[in-house]
Order: structure tokens, then sequence, then C-alpha cells
């Protein structure tokens, strides 16, 4: 996965790429999202591609 870091009226933004899913489970969410606090990125960019399409369906309880 690559992160490529944008800079946005001096808010960073972090977006994510990657050629396959990333995001499995919520668990996967929370570590990226703590890597990126602790570079201080407060937003980022997420590929739909990138999470896995059972995420996004909220009765699977994989988005926590």
């Amino acid at each position: 996965m690559n992160v490529i870091v944008h800079e946005y009226n001096g808010t960073q933004i972090a977006e994510m790429k990657s050629q396959g899913i990333v995001i499995r489970s919520a668990r996967d969410a929370n570590d990226i999202l703590e890597q990126l606090m602790q570079r201080n990125i407060q937003r980022v960019i997420l590929h739909e591609r990138n999470v896995c399409p059972e995420f996004w369906k909220l009765s699977t309880g994989l988005a926590g």
C-alpha cells in the first residue's frame, strides 16, 4: 500500500493507494488510522476498490 500525502489549506490528507483490498475488517481500518494519526494526518482518502465489499454492508458487522 502506498500513502500519498496531499496538502490542502494547511491540512495534510493521506490518499491510500493499492492494487488490492487493504481493509478487510474494522481492525485493519483502525490500524491504518492509528498509523496516520501518529504522522499527524487528520484526513484520509480511501478508494472503494481497496475496501472489501462486505465492509460496506452494515449487517456484516465488519465496520465495527
